[in-house]
């Protein structure tokens, strides 16, 4: 909430770093919050026009002449430039019309050069994310072909855990298969902070994210466990496993159209999943 000056020219010398709070009573902020042109050619007499007492300079030298104009944006202030003199009655009608035209000039220019700015963090912004994307892709595809020769789920589990880690918080991943004879879903091998879980099971009747997922054939994405339990379940229960997490992902697994379980991360962090 300042007016901040860097590379402030002085007889030749650049003056250092300065700045001025908005709601002090200088030359400057008054022409920053009224963007009103100032043109002063004896600061001794002329300075009570605009402010109430006289000050020293915050850097370098006090002037006698000064013009100062508001930097304009958009429409709006974005800042001040500013001409000075150590002599009196150093500016006309003249001088003011070069420096009201430098102002225009300028504000057009920082305004040029913030669009700038902000299009080359999109570039590399983007940019990052496509690469992000590319290296997903890879090991995904990687992941594919390492599970592709796997004749049990526990083993595809253990691929799949150390390598989702890379692209995702998976604190906890697990495979469950639908059990037709005993009505059930089968979590064999599920994987918590790196430890194997003993095998356990969901009741397909169970008031559980699992059971529901596969149930209803729909995606869970909570990202707030003891918040958003309520869109998929009645109620909190203990884990049939492990510990209770945060944030959950279920999908259901299908093979030739038909269900056949469902896949989870899960995180014991808030918001730790996105789209």
């Amino acid at each position: 909430n300042d007016l901040y000056y860097s590379g402030a020219m002085e007889k030749r010398q650049k003056l250092g770093d300065f700045s001025y709070q908005i709601e002090e009573e200088k030359v400057a902020t008054i022409c920053f919050n009224k963007a009103k042109e100032i043109i002063i050619n004896d600061w001794t007499k002329e300075h009570l026009l605009y402010v109430k007492e006289d000050y020293a300079a915050t850097e370098g030298g006090m002037p006698e002449s000064m013009i100062y104009m508001p930097l304009v944006s958009k429409g709006k202030s974005i800042g001040v430039i500013t001409v000075q003199s150590f002599d009196k009655n150093a500016y006309n009608d003249y001088h003011t019309d070069i420096v009201r035209s430098l102002a225009i000039y300028i504000g057009s220019a920082i305004e040029n050069a913030n669009l700038y700015h902000d299009m080359e963090e999109s570039v590399k912004k983007r940019t990052a994310e496509i690469d992000k994307a590319y290296q997903n892709t890879r090991l995904l595809s990687q992941i594919s072909k390492d599970i592709s020769s796997s004749l049990s789920v526990e083993t595809i589990i253990e691929k799949v855990y150390h390598n989702v880690n890379t692209l995702m918080d998976a604190t906890g991943f697990g495979i469950g298969i639908y059990d037709h004879e005993m009505e059930s879903i089968h979590m064999p091998g599920y994987i918590e902070r790196g430890v194997k879980m003993e095998d356990f099971y969901y009741k397909l009747s169970d008031d559980r994210l699992a059971p529901w997922c596969f149930r209803n054939q729909k995606e869970i994405y909570i990202n707030n466990y003891p918040l958003e339990y309520k869109n998929y379940i009645k109620g909190i229960q203990a884990p049939v496993s492990g510990q209770d997490s945060t944030s959950i992902i279920y999908l259901p697994l299908y093979l030739k159209e038909k269900i056949t379980g469902v896949i989870t991360v899960q995180s014991f962090e808030e918001n730790a999943y996105t789209e």
